[in-house]
């Protein structure tokens, strides 16, 4: 009951505070006030809720995560498509990995900020991400949410199959392939043309740059790659519960 209700809260909270679109922002707020009550009277019962203030230092003070004292949330994001924000400016870097498959281009869907897609004709079927080495250690080995916002676009033409979003990461279960890209539960695609918020959780991330140089990415499974049917993702945002 505490992981869902954390996890609905987390997901509220990353909307508004970490610089979601206006309008997620302008939706939710009402809504996220009345999660909080609702939390803080629940919580009453079984424990004191207390604010604390967050236990978190770095050597590079411009790199500060947000917080949310009450919750004690610590998060980083990259917006796609902002120079200083993809090159890593609130802490988590998007990670062109030119040499192989993720140095996708900006994307064009009409949108003041569109973010990146990936491009089956040229190879380019992946999104890669790393933390700041300054802050990698506070989400190591800990519950993490990571929310992705990607673009739900419509199937290509005569493709039927299911499409899934899919995060691999970086985790503690080994040093093959699997554990370097291990992933977690995927999330169906609706095809509503459509931006959409996906969370994904996960506990035993190592993020020590082991996925083809990143600590994790995000990519489209089933796809059929003769279609055309691209991921764009416009926002990464990752949130450390304490």
């Amino acid at each position: 009951m505490t992981e869902i209700i954390t996890g609905l809260l987390v997901a509220f909270i990353t909307l508004y505070f970490f610089e979601g679109k206006v309008e997620v922002r302008e939706r939710t707020h009402r809504l996220l006030s009345k999660i909080i009550v609702a939390v803080r009277t629940w919580h009453a019962h079984t424990a004191d809720w207390k604010a604390r203030e967050p236990a978190f230092t770095s050597g590079n003070e411009s790199l500060q995560p947000n917080l949310c004292r009450e919750t004690r949330l610590l998060g980083v994001t990259c917006t796609l498509g902002v120079g200083e924000e993809e090159r890593g400016a609130r802490g988590l870097e998007w990670y062109p990995f030119e040499a192989q498959d993720g140095n996708c281009e900006l994307a064009t869907l009409g949108f003041r900020n569109s973010g990146r897609t990936t491009n089956n004709a040229t190879g380019q079927h992946y999104l890669y991400f790393r933390f700041d080495r300054t802050l990698a250690s506070h989400f190591r080995s800990r519950l993490i949410y990571i929310i992705v916002e990607y673009h739900d676009s419509a199937p290509a033409p005569g493709d039927t199959e299911p499409k899934y979003l899919v995060l691999g990461y970086d985790s503690t279960a080994g040093d093959d392939i699997a554990s370097t890209f291990k992933t977690v539960t995927e999330i169906p695609l609706l095809g509503d043309n459509s931006w959409k918020e996906a969370v994904f959780s996960l506990h035993d991330g190592m993020f020590r740059n082991r996925a083809n140089g990143s600590d994790f990415r995000v990519h489209l499974s089933n796809v059929n790659r003769a279609m055309r049917q691209e991921l764009v993702v416009r926002r990464v945002t990752a949130v450390v519960v304490e």
